[in-house]
């Protein structure tokens, strides 16, 4: 008997069912996080029926597998934000008064945050010596060339500024020595713009702010760097406070655009329901909102649909449930 031979065949035959066995797990992954090409077509049509169309290239055929987190939101938050960034010293002899937008405290040493009523999540923070106060942030948006002196900044250079911005909202001061529990965990920054004033060494940057790779909406801001040091900040951060999470069956953005259809049929009257075939849509991204309990205790990141039609309008739609989010 030769068993090289046979050593060989049972090598060859291993390898064949190990392959084998990937490629059942690959279809199965496919199957189960992708919506098939026959079922995506067959619902276009019956969308495209009833007067939605949806353009090109929208759909990605994915199915959604992101976590609802729900985070603590304390009385005292703006206090202990203050001790995690600031140092808890820092943050008990800061000079605080009242404003129309709601509070600003002056830190010796350090500069001036403002907090405002309308938004639990605003921090506006200025720097002692720091005169940067907004005026360059619509350079970060616009698409034509920037004027002498100023200059885009590329894919590494945002993502260092990025990590700038973490350290700042990090703090320096350990949890423990503040003395009262802290934010647990920033959600990711992603730096989408930045551009270089060379004449003062200032980068302005504008972020926003990720939890499981996905937007978070109304989160973000603006920021301002110089010499290593965030200088400003006007934007809205979410810190998650002793965070959990749950998993839910969202759905897809077939279920979604068939929600959107019975929305949209509802709302025209039937006489009117031929201008629906002027509805297009032009896109369809997920998105986390923020979400409140009923006392303002605590707060949600739900995962959701963002609908982007031809006439400009938008909507966004809880993927849990479907319900239309802020209508």
């Amino acid at each position: 008997m030769n068993w090289r031979k046979i050593k060989t065949v049972l090598i060859l035959l291993l390898a064949a069912v190990n392959i084998y066995l990937l490629v059942v797990l690959i279809s199965q992954y496919q199957v189960g996080s992708t919506v098939g090409v026959p079922e995506m077509k067959a619902a276009l049509k019956l969308l495209e029926k009833d007067g939605i169309r949806v353009g090109e290239d929208v759909l990605s055929g994915k199915k959604p597998y992101y976590r609802v987190w729900q985070s603590d939101y304390d009385s005292d938050r703006r206090a202990q934000l203050l001790a995690r960034i600031f140092g808890a010293e820092a943050a008990a002899e800061a000079g605080m008064h009242l404003t129309g937008e709601g509070l600003e405290l002056s830190l010796a040493g350090i500069g001036v945050v403002r907090f405002t009523d309308s938004s639990p999540f605003l921090l506006k923070f200025t720097a002692d010596g720091c005169t940067y106060a907004g005026e360059y942030d619509e350079l970060l948006s616009s698409a034509e060339k920037l004027p002498d002196g100023i200059k885009r900044c590329g894919w590494l250079r945002r993502k260092d500024l990025g990590k700038k911005l973490e350290q700042f909202l990090s703090g320096s001061v350990p949890g423990a020595e503040t003395g009262a529990p802290i934010p647990a965990k920033i959600a990711d920054i992603d730096v989408d713009s930045a551009i270089y004033l060379s004449s003062e060494r200032l980068y302005i940057a504008r972020f926003t702010q990720l939890a499981e790779g996905c937007a978070i909406e109304g989160s973000g801001g603006i920021f301002a760097v110089r010499a290593e040091l965030v200088l400003y900040t006007d934007a809205s951060i979410i810190w998650l406070s002793n965070p959990e999470y749950y998993t839910a069956a969202l759905l897809d953005e077939i279920n979604i655009l068939f929600r959107e259809r019975d929305h949209i049929l509802a709302q025209s009257p039937a006489d009117d329901r031929d201008k629906a075939s002027e509805i297009l849509v032009t896109g369809i991204e997920p998105v986390y909102c923020v979400n409140w309990n009923a006392d303002l205790s605590d707060f949600y990141l739900i995962p959701s649909w963002n609908i982007s039609y031809s006439d400009g309008s938008k909507r966004t739609r809880n993927a849990v449930n479907g319900s239309l989010v802020g209508g």
